[in-house]
């Protein structure tokens, strides 16, 4: 597969090009046009990276270390966590890996803590979890170390029970577009630098990488993650990826290269549709086509006879395909059901649209983050739609066009002294979420 743009424009279209990038932040639009390996940055810049490194080394070197990864419940996190499993296999054959994977649309490991042994060796958290300093305190109590590749803002620097590599808490790198799948990518190159004469363990991720940055809406202006990401695409080499890619050759007019823009309406949103509403069988096969998509399996077809087989990845993109089109009836009820609301209660007049969400509308909590951000794209409000949990705290998601004349978004809900806990990120398109 191919991530490519032929040349085919008269050259003094290049001068309206170079504005247009320019304008978009790009300082130097002939580089970006031609960006190569010279990329990307100095992973060892990344604060506490040397630090990781030398942990997951120590693990490695282990006879048959035990791993736990958690699996973030989004694209970047099944990609993040794919990356890491599959890195750590490349360099030793032994890990034997266990998996915290989310029921719902959780994020961190309070929902998994119970999960983890105590003979577990490291305790590995991609893209998520660099604020759960109370919960890798109760983990570190138990002899058990913990490394995380983040990228979610967070206030807290000094950590004394995890070694947390996080691009935001990394002004020195000098870029904060990586995702959770970009952050353990340059932890796998770091190692590679370390302790290999070569890239050639790392270099067999960038796909996973590309789309984890894409789907994570990261801007493509840096050119680093822009570099990422077209290496990526252009050598679609997962199983899992190639298999979903077949399986939506229609939405993508049957062509054999692959863009960012496909990745980010037709890929990501299956691979997110099943984590939101996929049962949690569902969930362990498309993680495990990421894993090793060539594998032969149990046929789960309708009407399948025993013993009759398939191959993984293509029977978690059969599944991810049928699973989309459930979440997007679902979603399209709830929107209903949501703007019903609003007019009910006369919300456009505000500033901020406030929405309260019981379980009589019988909204999934996994999809209260799209239907605000459809609600941000209908009405240009900030949008919060808000559940009242079982201790009487109020719990849900947060929408906003980034380009507000309240500036963070995150920052104005802090602020309020309303909210106990905040987390997001700014992302493309102009939207803050949360």
């Amino acid at each position: 597969m191919k991530f490519y743009c032929e040349n085919k424009l008269p050259k003094d279209s290049f001068d309206y090009l170079d504005d247009i990038l320019r304008a978009r932040g790009i300082e130097n639009p002939d580089l970006y046009r031609n960006v190569d390996e010279s990329a990307l940055l100095n992973g060892w810049k990344l604060r506490n990276m040397r630090e990781g490194v030398e942990k997951l080394h120590e693990v490695l070197c282990k006879d048959s270390p035990r791993i736990f990864i958690v699996v973030d419940a989004d694209t970047d996190g099944y990609t993040s966590a794919a990356i890491a499993s599959g890195y750590m296999k490349f360099v030793n054959e032994n890990c034997q890996f266990k998996f915290g994977i989310h029921e719902g649309k959780q994020h961190g490991i309070e929902d998994i803590l119970d999960q983890i042994e105590s003979n577990t060796d490291l305790l590995f958290i991609p893209d998520a979890s660099s604020s759960e300093i109370d919960f890798h305190k109760q983990v570190n109590e138990m002899g058990i170390p913990i490394i995380i590749c983040d990228h979610h803002l967070c206030d807290i620097y000094d950590n004394p029970y995890a070694i947390v590599i996080n691009n935001q808490m990394s002004p020195e790198y000098g870029n904060p577009t990586l995702c959770g799948a970009g952050v353990t990518l340059k932890l796998c190159q770091c190692y590679d630098e370390e302790y290999f004469d070569d890239n050639s363990r790392s270099n067999n991720f960038y796909d996973l990488a590309a789309v984890g940055l894409v789907s994570d809406m990261m801007l493509l202006s840096n050119e680093e993650t822009h570099y990422i990401v077209q290496r990526g695409l252009n050598h679609i080499q997962n199983a899992g990826l190639k298999a979903l890619v077949r399986a939506l050759h229609f939405s993508l007019k049957d062509r054999t290269e692959l863009y960012p823009v496909d990745v980010a309406f037709f890929i990501a949103p299956h691979i997110n549709a099943l984590i939101r509403v996929g049962t949690q069988e569902e969930k362990y096969i498309l993680f495990e086509a990421l894993l090793d998509g060539d594998r032969i399996v149990q046929s789960l077809k309708r009407g399948a006879k025993p013993g009759e087989i398939e191959i993984l990845g293509e029977q978690a993109a059969r599944i991810m395909v049928n699973v989309k089109k459930k979440q997007q009836t679902l979603v399209d009820k709830a929107l209903e059901v949501v703007e019903a609301k609003i007019h009910k209660l006369g919300l456009l007049d505000n500033k901020i649209l406030l929405i309260p969400i019981t379980d009589e509308d019988g909204i999934h909590s996994s999809l209260t983050g799209l239907v605000a951000m459809k609600c941000v794209a209908r009405y240009h409000k900030p949008t919060l739609l808000l559940r009242e949990c079982d201790d009487g705290n109020l719990k849900g998601s947060a929408r906003a066009e980034a380009n507000t004349d309240m500036g963070s978004f995150k920052d104005y809900l802090e602020h309020t002294n309303l909210f106990e806990y905040t987390a997001g990120q700014i992302v493309a398109h102009n939207t803050f979420t949360a």
